[in-house]
């Protein structure tokens, strides 16, 4: 993921773990030399640079804005908001059916 104009890519670990330098392909078809600039094992997150300047980069939103908002994935609320939606679901279904075929207590 390009997270800045001026060529800083956020990507995992693993992918560049044991390298100084790796390629990089765009979806339009460039390819680049990038510098490994930062790593963490831990979280498994790698920052690589690439030397190129306008770069599609992804917007990050402002959430102090965002009251109200439906929880997106990575936030800590979408885990209780799941969970909250599967024991909706799981209500509306009612009791769950055995199955028959399934044998017990052997």
């Amino acid at each position: 993921m390009i997270i800045s104009h001026d060529g800083y890519i956020a990507t995992n670990n693993h992918v560049v773990d044991g390298a100084d330098t790796v390629t990089v392909t765009l979806t339009d078809g460039r390819d680049f030399i990038a510098k490994v600039v930062g790593r963490d094992q831990q979280t498994d997150i790698a920052v690589i640079k690439v030397d190129a300047n306008d770069l599609p980069a992804v917007t990050f939103a402002d959430t102090s804005k965002d009251r109200g908002r439906r929880p997106r994935a990575g936030d800590r609320q979408s885990v209780r908001h799941r969970r909250n939606c599967h024991e909706r679901h799981r209500q509306r279904q009612g009791p769950q059916r055995r199955n028959p075929r399934r044998r017990r207590g052997l």
